[in-house]
């Protein structure tokens, strides 16, 4: 199946070796390089795209999301992670990311996302519906493709870092239709991250251009959509009909039901942190469950056991969170923290 496919990508798009060798990245020019470059046999590469049943390379479960129902997670089999670890570490992490994008890139995080909102007059905050699975195959596909590798072999790595819908056997006769249909990035898979922001990169693009235009700032963490003005201004009509339109265009639907506009007079936040003023901070709530937590562990806890050791660990997390939001503002907690388990440890002795 895979070399009579092969056959007919001899007259497409060769790879951009030129492309490839200037971003260092590993030559894989047909098959037999794949296959070398993955380190696996060819029965094993094919055995992945002819499979019957989906159950077979990926084990599924569900997370309860705070907002009711579930997030279906989707765990590849050892030797299909170790094959999207390689595609991920020698290919894709070697490819730049949009500078709008905060989610799943190094030195990035919630709190640089947040960064970017600060001292906000209002904010206007958008949520997209099941990100990942609405990532079909043929923007995976054309990622590759943008990176310099042929038709085929981004045809090939399409398929390594995508998952089946239900039992369908691959074959030259599925059409594209038929792939995009019932092949999607599945949460879960190591690669899926960083290909969700490579494939939203010209969304990212889009987005700015519209805010610039209409004086906002834009960022995006995954599927967590901000836009934001240091000066007070309406979200008109019309700047929400084009938001929505491009979000549109690029495959994504809009959870209607977080679409969030809110002016300085309300706590303005972003990926959970507030943003209304010249730094960071967390919600007074959670400070509050912090402080109780720190109270709960000096005034019911006379030894380290199992229980204790748990709660510490969940506190020094929370700690530890707090202190990348804000050091300054919120170090004092980890010192109280530092402080109570010392007593703690000094009452087991």
């Amino acid at each position: 199946m895979l070399e009579s496919q092969e056959k007919l990508d001899l007259n497409m798009h060769d790879s951009n070796r030129s492309k490839l060798k200037i971003k260092e990245l590993p030559l894989v020019l047909n098959l037999r390089d794949l296959i070398n470059f993955l380190e696996i046999s060819h029965s094993l590469l094919e055995n992945y795209f002819t499979f019957k049943s989906s159950l077979l390379i990926y084990k599924t479960f569900f997370i309860a999301k705070k907002s009711g129902g579930h997030r279906e997670i989707f765990i590849p089999v050892p030797k299909l992670k170790s094959i999207q670890s390689k595609i991920l570490v020698e290919i894709l992490e070697k490819i730049n990311i949009s500078k709008f994008a905060h989610g799943f890139i190094k030195k990035r995080s919630i709190v640089s996302n947040a960064q970017e909102h600060l001292e906000s007059q209002v904010i206007y905050k958008i949520d997209l519906v099941d990100f990942f699975p609405s990532i079909k195959f043929d923007k995976v596909h054309e990622v590759f493709k943008k990176i310099g590798y042929s038709e085929y072999i981004s045809y090939l790595f399409g398929l390594l870092c995508t998952h089946l819908r239900g039992y369908n056997e691959m074959s030259q006769e599925k059409s594209s239709l038929n792939l995009n249909k019932l092949r999607f990035l599945p949460q879960g898979a190591i690669t899926s991250p960083i290909i969700s922001n490579l494939v939203c990169s010209k969304l990212d693009k889009d987005l700015n251009k519209i805010a610039r235009i209409y004086g906002f700032r834009y960022t995006r963490y995954a599927d967590d959509i901000a836009f934001s003005s240091q000066y007070r201004k309406d979200i008109t009509n019309k700047f929400r009909k084009k938001i929505h339109s491009i979000i549109k265009k690029h495959g994504f639907s809009i959870n209607r039901k977080k679409e969030c506009l809110s002016y300085n007079r309300n706590f303005q936040r972003v990926t959970g942190i507030n943003v209304q003023n010249s730094e960071l901070s967390l919600p007074r709530k959670w400070i509050k469950n912090l402080r109780s937590a720190l109270h709960h562990l000096e005034n019911d806890y006379n030894q380290i056991d199992e229980e204790c050791i748990e709660i510490m660990k969940n506190i020094e997390g929370r700690c530890a969170y707090a202190l990348m939001v804000n050091k300054k503002k919120y170090n004092h907690y980890y010192q109280d923290f530092i402080s109570i388990k010392n007593n703690i440890s000094k009452r087991s002795e």
